[in-house]
């Protein structure tokens, strides 16, 4: 799925998420799923991407360290008020 103009989800090409879905997955695929795409670059994020490189599980580690700076920066944001 790819985010078009104004945050709305946008079916990939031929309105389906992958060849073959169900036509009902693919509308609850575009309501309810974001697919996000990222480059760890080893000069720039060394300490990430050794994290990365070890892991098991890569997005598992990435909803972590989203959730961690997440709650972080609600904390923040509530102190600050």
């Amino acid at each position: 799925m790819n985010e078009g103009a104004g945050n709305r989800p946008q079916l990939l090409k031929g309105g389906a998420a992958m060849a073959g879905d169900h036509p009902s997955k693919t509308r609850w695929e575009a309501e309810n799923v974001i697919k996000v795409g990222l480059k760890v670059n080893r000069n720039q994020d060394p300490e990430l991407f050794e994290l990365l490189v070890k892991a098991e599980n890569k997005a598992g580690v990435i909803r972590e360290l989203l959730r961690l700076g997440l709650t972080t920066l609600l904390a923040q944001q509530s102190t600050s008020k």
